[in-house]
């Protein structure tokens, strides 16, 4: 019941997103050929409403599927508004974006983006303001004892009181603890101010005695007892969830696969769901295609100056480490005299950066374009090829030399725990002013640990400053 109550609920947001999208475009249309059209700004004339019919139902159709695609309609009982914001948000931009690009592309779409540009803003506030109400409503009914679930949690240890102050600290989630339930016989009849239903012999006992709507289990004492509790809630049709042992120290993305008909539990280091990577991959490319219809006019020029300067290839490319420590060949404009190699040894006593890393500012090897080259990051313009093969991608950590690898503490390694990128999260955090290896190990490993769609936008958006700024 509970389940097929959810799916309506659902299907019924799905349908009111659909219905804001005219009534959005209307009033940002209204705004913009109206209100707004004495402004100088807004001074263009903009098309009739008719000619935008096909935008719109390309928006009907397009902007649900994004929202399903972005996780907008998933269970959202235990979720901020924050995260339901910035998915929403999210969502929205992800829409604008390849609109905009379709509308780059069929020409014959003659279509104002300041419309499509306005229609995100306005829509993006009707769907949240819409998500507030349905949030308020449901937490206001749960205050008043209706639409709340029943749970259990097995355990009396440290995972246990863990689960239980979460809980207590997020009242409008609509969890109610029963109780408690033990892995043996226990003389105490209460735990953290909670009484205990029984003990994991008698599992079925108190299933049978208790409504119990969930069940979470921080602790057992072998596989057998885990194995019965779990046929119990199979039988009387509650969900189980176990609390995963963690160790203190770093994050880790903790998930369910499947090995043909086997379950698995993963634990993986920032692990994207499967949606996830297609649209961040999708993002990728989308951005290398567009770079990739100016990039011969950047060879030409860039490739005439670096010739003009010093003699050598127009491009450098070297081996580096990609994710899960396979080699590629990264490829850049030259920076550097073609004997650079050879004199590798004249940066041991200029290294600016502690650490197998090696990198100074007054590199004697680098040339006078390769300066200005690496100042606006121009050089890394080639490395949007192998985010093309899919050697590398947009944001990641920097890709390391072999030899810098080879030079890694067992613990470093995790930084080659996810695809390599051309931005990251150390490089708009202060560029070449972090000299640490170990600080922007420490960033990497930040990236990592919290990595999401929503911090590679960041990433990439504060890349563009940092890029125009320059560095020394």
């Amino acid at each position: 019941m509970l389940r097929e109550y959810m799916a309506t609920f659902r299907y019924l947001l799905f349908l009111i997103d659909i219905f804001l999208v005219l009534p959005a475009f209307y009033l940002t249309y209204y705004l913009r050929t109206v209100l707004l059209s004495d402004l100088r700004w807004f001074s263009k004339e903009v098309a009739p409403f008719s000619d935008y019919v096909s935008l719109i139902l390309y928006l009907i159709i397009f902007t649900p599927l994004i929202l399903n695609l972005t996780g907008a309609y998933q269970p959202f009982r235990r979720e901020s508004l924050a995260k339901i914001s910035k998915r929403l948000l999210f969502s929205v931009i992800i829409v604008m974006f390849f609109s905009g690009a379709i509308i780059f592309f069929r020409q014959e779409w003659i279509y104002s983006r300041s419309l499509l540009l306005g229609w995100g803003s306005v829509y993006f506030i009707l769907i949240f303001f819409q998500r507030i109400l349905v949030i308020s409503f449901l937490r206001s009914i749960r205050k008043g004892g209706f639409n709340y679930r029943r749970i259990a949690i097995v355990g009396t240890g440290a995972e246990a009181l863990e689960v239980i102050t979460e809980i207590q600290a997020h009242s409008f989630w609509g969890l109610k603890i029963e109780g408690l339930i033990t892995k043996t016989d226990e003389k105490s009849k209460e735990f953290f101010g909670l009484k205990v239903l029984g003990n994991l012999h008698n599992i079925d006992q108190i299933l049978r005695e208790h409504a119990i709507d969930e069940v979470y289990c921080t602790e057992f004492p072998s596989r057998k007892s885990l194995e019965k509790l779990r046929m119990a809630c199979i039988v009387i049709g509650c969900p189980l969830y176990i609390v995963p042992e963690r160790k203190k120290g770093f994050n880790c993305k903790i998930s369910v696969e499947k090995l043909g008909p086997i379950p698995l539990v993963s634990y993986r280091t920032a692990s994207l769901a499967r949606r996830q990577r297609f649209i961040k991959r999708a993002l990728d490319l989308f951005i290398v295609s567009l770079v990739m219809l100016v990039f011969p006019l950047i060879y030409l020029i860039v490739g005439i100056a670096i010739k003009l300067d010093s003699p050598g290839p127009v491009l450098y490319s070297s081996i580096r480490i990609a994710h899960n420590r396979r080699r590629f060949r990264c490829h850049k404009f030259r920076t550097m005299t073609k004997d650079a190699e050879n004199l590798v040894h004249l940066l041991k006593k200029i290294d600016e950066i502690d650490g197998p890393a090696r990198k100074s500012s007054k590199d004697p090897r680098i040339t006078r374009v390769g300066r200005f080259l690496r100042k606006y990051s121009i050089d890394e313009i080639p490395q949007f090829i192998n985010v093309f093969k899919g050697e590398m991608c947009l944001v990641g950590p920097r890709p390391p030399l072999p030899d810098e690898v080879e030079k890694y503490g067992f613990s470093d390694l995790r930084r080659l725990s996810m695809p390599q990128g051309i931005t990251g999260l150390w490089q708009v955090s202060g560029r070449d002013a972090v000299k640490s290896f170990r600080e922007r190990l420490k960033l990497d490993l930040a990236y990592i640990d919290n990595w999401s769609l929503w911090l590679d936008f960041k990433i990439i958006l504060k890349t563009f400053p940092v890029i125009f700024k320059g560095s020394v």
